[in-house]
């Protein structure tokens, strides 16, 4: 995973997060593809803030995922309590991409569950043509945000 210097103000959003039944495989443990799940969760927590789904589908705004990462340090079980963590660094400039950062932790032991990296882009959802700027409104909310 690439770790990138801080330029901006980063936004943290914090979500309990308990495995359900349907998420767990034959061998007890959380299936990999409900992490994917969970780190959505934790990105819409702060998308939602910048930019709410009424309003990004008025403006026919999509944010396609472009790059996931995950590095699974411990398994996560059926009743497990975790605390997913979610990070965004806020920039002067939108430079193409949003890059979000999970942390996935065990709520009793502080044991780090999964790290992970997630980048998204802003497009155009008629013509799929990538969006090199923000409509003045919604990056106004962007750099406001807390």
């Amino acid at each position: 995973m690439t770790v990138v210097a801080r330029r901006g103000r980063l936004i943290t959003r914090k979500l309990l997060i308990e495995p359900e039944f349907h998420q767990i495989d034959l061998m007890g443990f959380a299936h990999n593809a409900a992490y994917f799940y969970w780190f959505e969760k934790g990105r819409l927590a702060i998308l939602w803030d910048i930019l709410p789904l009424d309003e990004a589908l008025r403006l026919r705004i999509g944010l396609p995922v472009v790059r996931h990462e995950c590095d699974y340090l411990k398994a996560a079980r059926y009743g497990d309590r975790l605390m997913l963590t979610t990070t965004h660094e806020l920039t002067p400039h939108y430079e193409g991409r949003l890059v979000f950062r999970h942390s996935l932790m065990h709520e009793a032991n502080k044991a780090e569950i999964a790290r992970a990296e997630t980048a998204l882009t802003v497009m155009n959802m008629q013509t799929g043509q990538l969006i090199r700027e923000f409509p003045p409104d919604v990056w106004q909310r962007y750099q406001t945000m807390k």
